[in-house]
């Protein structure tokens, strides 16, 4: 974050910020990232040689 900006309040207190419309859809994008992940925590891990196993299996 590059050309980060903040605005304060009478008192100095941080209230707001600027930030580069690339890199306010960049921290959009991995917040959704991370939302997909929190999503899927709780799914079963299929270890990679299964998964190929399976993928080559139905070819």
């Amino acid at each position: 974050m590059s050309d980060v900006k903040f605005l304060t309040d009478e008192n100095g207190v941080k209230t707001d910020i600027i930030l580069n419309i690339d890199e306010y859809y960049s921290l959009l994008e991995e917040i959704e990232d991370l939302r997909a992940i929190t999503k899927r925590l709780d799914e079963e891990i299929v270890p990679h040689n299964i998964v190929k196993e399976m993928m080559f299996k139905n070819e």
